[in-house]
């Protein structure tokens, strides 16, 4: 009977100790916004674009159109923003903001040297 009892409580001990362990807590992970800007057009082949890049700052350049392109963030403030302008005579120009695979913004404009501009917040 004694060697019973010193059994037991070896196993109750074991048992205290095994569940005395560190803890570990976990950080919830960022969700990640994958920000699609889309251009396309009729009549129109060429555009000049000024976006948001993947750091938030401002580009400008002259594309084909269509043209795509796409950034990271895990900021639910970051300023989705990009404009386009009809570099021809005529025809019309879209463009559109993407939010993990769904659109979120989209404007039309026709014309020569027509801006269509779209912007919003990935969240």
């Amino acid at each position: 009977m004694k060697r019973l009892l010193v059994i037991l409580a070896v196993l109750v001990g074991l048992t205290l100790v095994g569940g005395c362990g560190p803890t570990t807590t976990t950080e919830p992970t960022p969700s990640v916004y994958r920000v699609a800007y889309r251009i396309t057009g009729q009549g129109s082949k060429r555009g000049s674009i000024t976006y948001n890049n993947e750091g938030g700052n401002t580009e400008q350049q002259p594309v084909s159109i269509p043209w795509f392109s796409e950034v990271y963030t895990v900021n639910p403030d970051y300023l989705a923003y990009i404009s386009v302008q009809n570099a021809g005579k005529a025809g019309n120009v879209t463009c559109e903001i993407l939010v993990n695979g769904e659109v979120a913004e989209s404007a039309t404009s026709r014309g020569a040297y027509a801006v269509a501009t779209c912007s919003g917040k990935v969240e």
